[in-house]
């Protein structure tokens, strides 16, 4: 069975706007992985990768 709180897919983000009072429409998505690149797009939000 999937969990949606699993990345990509967007259960984490979602709990988090919710819980956190987040804007999603007016926000940005930067991770350190692609799966966090591909969660934040998965919400159609710009993404960025860091790595350093």
């Amino acid at each position: 069975m999937a969990c949606e709180c699993r990345k990509p897919k967007p259960g984490l983000i979602l709990r988090a706007a919710s819980e956190q009072n987040i804007d999603l429409a007016n926000s940005w998505f930067i991770g350190d992985n692609l799966s966090d690149v591909e969660a934040g797009r998965s919400r159609r939000r710009i993404a960025f990768r860091y790595t350093s």
